[in-house]
């Protein structure tokens, strides 16, 4: 269950942590080549691994960012599914998964290759210690803790299926797909993003306050 981390300056990646273990019949696949990553701007860390339960593959990614700066945000716009080259986005819709035993309302995008092989993309952010859909929301969560001095870590959720491009009951589609069942088998996310934010050893910025106001226009 080997995680990969991309360090960035300010924060020093624990070396004990793994990707997350879902229970079986989900396992790790080794040396997996992937047909799609996504491609965020300045993460401090990204967790990426897939796994199999023997008939679907599912592509868990995790940017995370243990304080949320200028340019190193979950709210970004060169944070992107689709590279517009290899991959091109067909449609983004809004859905609902259970997470953690509660039903989150989440993004999907659909999207497609050369050749014809689709992806469905099921994403969501996790900022101030709660889950969101909103872009909105994960900002303003992110102004406010700066405000209140609440927890900075924040990361973007991502879990990928292959969907068939031939009917809209495929397999990657939502409900009672890969990803609702690889989700079901996973450990409370919650607890292991929390697990990540106590691990870390971050230099905060001085003044994150005069920060927050700037970009509140204050």
């Amino acid at each position: 269950y080997s995680a990969h981390f991309l360090g960035n300056g300010s924060w020093e990646a624990p070396s004990h942590v793994t990707a997350p273990r879902p229970s079986l019949p989900w396992r790790p696949v080794a040396s997996a080549e992937a047909p799609w990553r996504p491609q965020f701007y300045n993460p401090m860390a990204e967790i990426d691994q897939i796994y199999s339960d023997g008939q679907a593959q599912v592509h868990l990614h995790i940017a995370y960012y243990p304080v949320q700066e200028q340019g190193a945000e979950v709210v970004h716009h060169r944070n992107r599914f689709a590279d517009g080259e290899r991959w091109t986005r067909l449609s983004t819709r809004p859905a609902q998964l259970a997470v953690d035993g509660n039903t989150l309302a989440v993004n999907v995008e659909r999207l497609s290759a050369f050749g014809g092989q689709q992806m469905v993309v099921a994403y969501w952010y996790w900022v101030g210690g709660a889950f969101t859909r909103s872009p909105l929301e994960a900002k303003a969560r992110q102004i406010m803790a700066t405000l209140t001095g609440g927890s900075r870590a924040a990361a973007l959720v991502v879990i990928a299926t292959e969907a068939q491009a031939s009917t809209g009951a495929a397999r990657g589609d939502i409900a009672g797909g890969p990803i609702q069942q690889f989700l079901d088998a996973l450990p409370a996310l919650d607890a292991y993003l929390h697990g990540l934010e106590d691990s870390a050893e971050v230099d905060e910025p001085e003044d994150r306050s005069a920060s927050a106001q700037a970009r509140l226009g204050g």
